[in-house]
């Protein structure tokens, strides 16, 4: 049977670090049932720290798509108004008239339809959550 000695922190780490496993385990009296219960609690210790890494890694990639659409849906709403807010100045230019302009006011329609489709404001919420409701290419 092993003696018993209190052992101090460092003198533990020295020892841990200076003779194998087995032998040590042996002379500090730890059976081999002991010794694989507490291999079996690192494994499940490292294997609870990986799947915690891995959990919040996977919050921060969620959190930066989520980041991306809305800096995106925020990008397709100025869009869409510059081209509202274009429309508007160019729809006040006196060399139009009181009569307006047939070619003119075709371009308006297009112009704001496309404002429409660019505008996430414009389109259901399922879409935008989806991520379907992305601006059509052009």
């Amino acid at each position: 049977m092993a003696m018993t000695k209190t052992l101090t922190r460092t003198e533990l780490y020295e020892l841990i670090w200076t003779h194998p496993r087995s032998t040590l385990a042996k002379e500090l009296g730890i059976s081999d049932v002991a010794k694989r219960r507490i291999e079996i609690a690192r494994e499940r210790e490292a294997a609870e720290r990986e799947r915690e890494a891995k959990r919040l890694e996977e919050i921060a990639m969620h959190r930066q798509k989520v980041r991306e659409h809305i800096v995106n849906l925020g990008k397709q709403r100025r869009a869409a108004l510059d081209i509202r807010e274009m429309v508007g100045v160019l729809s006040t230019h006196p060399e139009l008239g009181p009569e307006g302009n047939p070619q003119f006011d075709d371009w308006v329609r297009l112009a704001l339809d496309v404002a429409d489709e660019l505008d996430p404001m414009k389109r259901p919420l399922e879409l935008l959550i989806t991520g379907a409701g992305t601006a059509p290419e052009r």
